[in-house]
């Protein structure tokens, strides 16, 4: 039998303006959420006079981490507090939950247990 117990993990997406993409990985990693991708993107479509002062896009990241399930709630407190993701404009994150992984192997990976154990 495996010491891993097989937990219900998320996708977490995350979309901020670029200058914040460090400040919620740099969040999620103090909260042991340590795997993150970070992908460049454009912000809102432009309006006929966002576009003649220069303002139409934005530039953003969209960061996509996995977590489980059990500690998602307790993130997306963190972002409301310390991000002020309640706050109009500042970002938006959601979950989707993952049904199936390729392997035993890449679920450990992606939540930690493989590198837990080799600390030990």
């Amino acid at each position: 039998m495996s010491e891993f117990e097989v937990k219900p993990v998320k996708l977490i997406i995350v979309i901020v303006d670029r200058n914040m993409d460090k400040k919620v990985t740099n969040l999620f990693n103090e909260n042991n959420i340590e795997y993150h991708i970070a992908l460049l993107g454009k912000g809102t479509a432009p309006t006929d006079i966002k576009t003649y002062f220069g303002l139409d896009e934005k530039e953003k990241s969209v960061i996509i981490s996995i977590a489980e399930e059990q500690e998602v709630k307790n993130v997306f407190g963190l972002l409301k507090t310390e991000l002020h993701f309640d706050e109009p404009n500042t970002g938006i994150a959601f979950t989707v939950k993952i049904g199936s992984l390729s392997s035993m192997m890449a679920l450990q990976y992606l939540t930690g247990f493989l590198e837990n154990k080799e600390e030990n």
